[in-house]
């Protein structure tokens, strides 16, 4: 979160990246698109938030505000953190007393529908991905050693970096790693969480995974009904401010007006982002530019994975709950979380170039750029970000899949990309705990 990470990774806070940071963990599905004018602030647009992406944060990822919204955001809110929710009500952000309203959460159907984020409370539809038949397969391991890049090459590397044109065409290829001992094999693929829909991102290493894995894990399971109730009461009671309260009256006069802005270009009514919580609004800015490119949750790694796993009959593990995901924002200091929003809009103009580095990185599995991208700024910007969404979560998991590795058989684990890059990432620390870890995968 993001990450993926949700992004914050997976969206919200790499430095850029910051915002993708937090997306990656942590999903948030935004409108896609919105009729109501800047100044409709009784509009009846209502906003639905996925219990997943940024988040992964999303996450998480970039040098960009959005960029995190891929692979390391959290997917409870996009990324995320995180797998996408089914048909959610909408939180109805018109309300004509100024207060956000909940409807009742769907029930859940063999489907699986991604909510969207659009004025008209529709919810958009997500393909039915049918079960695969294939015989499986146990992947061929990899001699070569993790990669795990310096800071200092991942700050020059970023700072030579172009951004070329998004890059949706032909196989995605990205980063996993395997992970084994004496008589357990697992499997950790680094995750985007919004992706276009026509992308090819099942390479053959990663098809032969998940068809050998027995298990397979996820950040969390936000498509649970029960999740997404609790995550739309989290984010209506903790994602707004105090009664008469203003986003804009907290900003600069030079960033309320470049908040206007953006808001503007979105197509979102600020009449409703104006009433948010800096945590929500840069949120849902960064998950509704990622979504006007053509992106969507429900085209994400593990929206796809997940609904496959069932449909499969395959075993299921969650690292998160997604109210765990979705505090990790609401407990952000209040300069922390407007220090995010301020980033997020100061840094808005190069959205496009640093959320198109980050995605080209992620497809073409380039460790040192997405770390580049992702982690670095936010390490060294906003260290207690960094640890309360990266650090922190990385150790929990690492701990979790040592208990995994401790049994016997065969695991595929997905997760933000931003969890899986850098110093103290989740590949780092199983390999300073004794498993032998390698890159997966390279020269297939």
């Amino acid at each position: 979160p993001a990450p993926n990470d949700t992004v914050i990774n997976d969206t919200v806070i790499d430095d850029t990246v910051i915002d993708e940071t937090v997306i990656n963990d942590i999903e948030i599905v935004t409108p896609e698109e919105s009729t109501a004018s800047d100044t409709d602030v009784d509009g009846d647009a209502g906003v639905e938030i996925d219990a997943q992406a940024i988040p992964e944060t999303d996450a998480n990822a970039d040098g960009g505000a959005d960029a995190n919204a891929g692979a390391g955001a959290d997917e409870a809110l996009i990324e995320t953190v995180g797998e996408r929710a089914t048909e959610p009500s909408p939180v109805d952000l018109g309300a004509t007393d100024g207060s956000p309203q909940v409807d009742d959460v769907n029930d859940v159907d063999e489907a699986n529908t991604v909510s969207g984020l659009r004025d008209d409370g529709a919810i958009l539809p997500e393909e039915t991905l049918a079960p695969q038949t294939a015989a499986p397969q146990t992947p061929a391991p990899q001699t070569t050693e993790p990669e795990i890049a310096s800071d200092d090459d991942n700050s020059e590397k970023a700072q030579q970096a172009e951004a070329p044109a998004l890059n949706v065409e032909g196989r995605a290829t990205p980063a996993m790693w395997r992970v084994s001992d004496d008589d357990s094999e697992l499997w950790l693929l680094g995750t985007f969480h919004i992706l276009p829909p026509e992308l090819d991102w099942r390479s053959d290493p990663l098809a032969r995974a998940v068809d050998a894995a027995e298990k397979i894990y996820f950040e969390a399971e936000v498509d649970a009904p029960e999740a997404q109730k609790k995550t739309l009461e989290l984010l209506t009671t903790e994602g707004f401010l105090p009664d008469g309260g203003s986003l804009r009256a907290m900003l600069s006069a030079q960033d309320a007006e470049k908040f206007e802005e953006i808001i503007a270009g979105l197509g979102l009514p600020m009449g409703q982002l104006d009433r948010m919580r800096p945590w929500q609004a840069f949120l849902i800015m960064s998950v509704q530019h990622i979504v006007a490119q053509g992106f969507t949750p429900g085209a994400g790694v593990e929206a796809v994975l997940l609904k496959e796993a069932r449909l499969r009959g395959r075993a299921l593990g969650f690292f998160e709950t997604a109210e765990q995901q979705i505090r990790l924002f609401t407990s952000l200091e209040p300069k922390t979380e407007l220090a995010l929003l301020e980033l997020t809009i100061r840094e808005w103009d190069e959205q496009d170039a640093s959320f198109t580095a980050l995605f080209n990185a992620w497809r073409d599995g380039d460790v040192a750029m997405i770390d580049a991208l992702m982690n670095d700024a936010m390490r060294r910007d906003f260290p207690a970000v960094y640890k309360q969404l990266l650090s922190d979560r990385n150790e929990d998991w690492a701990e979790q899949i040592d208990a995994i590795m401790k049994g016997d058989g065969k695991t595929l684990v997905a997760v933000g990309a931003a969890h899986l890059i850098g110093a103290g990432s989740v590949p780092a620390l199983l390999k300073d705990a004794g498993y032998t870890v390698e890159r997966y995968g390279l020269d297939q």
